[in-house]
């Protein structure tokens, strides 16, 4: 009887420690998916805010040439981009092509004076065909996600001038 019992006292700590194994590698997979996910968020916010930055300069401005500030806000993101290839904080960032050239060849800018206002627009619209989007894996060991600017991508900024 006293076998019996240690037999399945042990059968009990064995399954035990193997649910204890088990919750804490979840745990690991919730905690890097959180850092994926964080980095991820990170390069949206990022991308966003140079855009936004760029176009509220430019509309302050509003005597740039279209091209002049495409070519700004595109190279500021290809920028970014090369700066973060690689990773952050043990995450990895692997992009796709995000030169100056395929940016610019795939987005659009548009600027309209309407008396004392000037509103310009920064679209992405990802070729012809509207199929090659910015896109980047971030990788932890055990999860991946993606980041992405899909086509239709646009922000778009309105000043009002100094008469």
């Amino acid at each position: 009887m006293i076998v019996l019992a240690f037999s399945l006292l042990s059968i009990s700590l064995s399954h035990q420690n193997n649910a204890l194994k088990e919750l804490s590698e979840a745990k690991a997979i919730a905690i890097e998916a959180e850092q994926v996910n964080f980095v991820r968020s990170l390069l949206e916010e990022n991308t966003d805010f140079i855009v936004e930055g760029i176009l509220l300069e430019e509309a302050l401005l509003c005597d740039n040439s279209p091209g002049d500030a495409k070519q700004r806000i595109n190279q500021a993101l290809a920028a970014y981009f090369k700066e973060m290839q690689g990773g952050v904080g043990g995450i990895a960032i692997n992009f796709s092509d995000t030169s100056q050239w395929f940016l610019n060849k795939n987005s659009s800018l548009v600027v309209k004076r309407l008396g004392p206002s000037c509103k310009i627009k920064y679209s992405f619209h990802g070729g012809l065909l509207r199929n090659q989007p910015v896109l980047a894996d971030v990788r932890g060991n055990r999860v991946v996600q993606q980041f992405k600017i899909p086509a239709g991508y646009s922000q778009e900024k309105e000043a009002w001038l100094h008469a």
